[in-house]
């Protein structure tokens, strides 16, 4: 039992530490300047006018969801487990 616990800390320190750490973003490079028109999918644009899409933060921490599938996953463990070997349940 004290083995699954000291996994689970650890676990749960390395999710804390990755948050923790910044990660190295990539910028995105300034459009050329001597092009005036360039053509693309969606027909003829200026790069001046590109907007760079960066992605927002997630709507839930993935800690969260980490969290609530390591107690979906121990509850559906101890549910189906036998009951003849779970602690505390004398012979």
């Amino acid at each position: 039992m004290r083995s699954i616990l000291s996994i689970v800390m650890l676990l749960f320190l390395a999710g804390l530490l990755s948050c923790r750490i910044e990660g190295s973003r990539n910028d995105v490079p300034p459009p050329p300047t001597g092009i005036d028109w360039v053509r693309t999918l969606d027909g003829w644009e200026r790069p001046n006018d590109w907007q760079p899409s960066l992605a927002g933060p997630p709507a839930v921490h993935p800690l969260v969801v980490a969290t609530g599938q390591l107690l979906l996953s121990v509850f559906a463990l101890v549910a189906a487990g036998d009951p003849a070997i779970r602690p505390g349940c004398g012979r």
